[in-house]
């Protein structure tokens, strides 16, 4: 939670409020609450070819 709030520039109560609001998904597992890489990617436009795992021309 920590994490995603410094690469986006919110803090973690924005992250929480943004999380109720349902404009981040999140799973509650126990007393934490953890986001998927997969749509932190998707909402950053990370794409995996863009990681370095594309073969070189």
């Amino acid at each position: 939670m920590a994490q995603f709030a410094e690469m986006v520039g919110m803090s973690r109560n924005a992250v929480y409020v943004a999380i109720e609001r349902g404009d981040v998904q999140a799973v509650r597992i126990g007393k934490r609450i953890v986001i998927p890489t997969a749509p932190v990617r998707k909402l950053l436009r990370i794409d995996e070819a863009s990681t370095g795992s594309a073969e070189a021309a």
